[in-house]
C-alpha cells in the first residue's frame, strides 16, 4: 500500500514538473514571438535577428 502511494506521489510529482515546464517554453516563446513583433514594427528585424 505504501509502495503505490508513494509510486503515485511520484506521478504526481512528474505531472507538475512537466506542467510548468510546459508553461515556461509557453511563456518563453510569447516572449520571443513579441520581440519579433516590436522588433518589426520598428524596422529592426534584420538587425534582431542577426543578433540572435
Amino acid at each position: 500500500m505504501a509502495i503505490a502511494i508513494e509510486q503515485k506521489m511520484k506521478r504526481e510529482d512528474l505531472e507538475k514538473r512537466a506542467r510548468r515546464a510546459a508553461d515556461l517554453a509557453r511563456e518563453r516563446d510569447r516572449e520571443r514571438e513579441a520581440m519579433i513583433k516590436a522588433a518589426e514594427a520598428n524596422g529592426d528585424f534584420d538587425r534582431w535577428k542577426k543578433d540572435q
